[in-house]
């Protein structure tokens, strides 16, 4: 399963990888020349025992390279938003778009209020150790440019059995990060 992060300088209309559905919250910040863009996207790969993943998060920040513990961190989507990562097989969604100065970001996370899982036809919550998604890996975004963070989650690892029917989501994740010039989809 993968939750796509996208970090975009510039919004891409007609991109041939969304759905183009459930284009979700997006943060308040002025967009102006010198800002970038995130999309934040969902993507996934199925596992055959699990039928659903609904999450619902309310926030989206990146910490900005040289900012204190929490000074740092710079909210880029704000308000109440839901996914199903087994609806965005082999494709990306937007579940929020919003504006960041450019310049060097090192870590993302995500506050997530609820973990939904569809397992052999009996719908079960996952906990969320945290309430957050804590995700390290550097990206930097440039003015004019696009910056697309992928943060690709293994199903079959991100949910942990813990005994009975209780379910824990602690996700596996792999960054990936890539460029793309103002204009130019992919």
């Amino acid at each position: 399963m993968a939750i796509a992060i996208a970090l975009l300088a510039a919004a891409c209309s007609g991109d041939p990888t969304s759905s183009g559905d459930n284009v979700g919250p997006t943060a308040t910040a002025t967009s102006g020349p010198e800002t970038g863009t995130l999309d934040v996207r969902v993507t996934d790969q199925p596992d055959p025992d699990i039928t659903a993943i609904v999450i619902t998060a309310e926030k989206v920040q990146v910490h900005k390279a040289g900012g204190d513990d929490e000074g740092g961190w710079i909210t880029v989507v704000e308000g109440e938003f839901s996914f199903d990562l087994l609806k965005v097989i082999s494709k990306e969604e937007s579940i929020g778009v919003g504006e960041l100065e450019p310049g060097m970001y090192t870590q993302t996370r995500i506050t997530v209020l609820d973990v939904q899982v569809t397992k052999g036809g009996e719908q079960l919550t996952a906990e969320v150790p945290s309430g957050e998604l804590k995700l390290v890996g550097p990206l930097e975004v440039i003015a004019g440019e696009t910056t697309i963070l992928t943060l690709d989650f293994n199903a079959e690892r991100s949910i942990v059995e813990a005994g009975g029917r209780r379910l824990i989501f602690r996700p596996t994740v792999k960054l990936l990060v890539r460029k793309r010039v103002r204009g130019l989809c992919p």
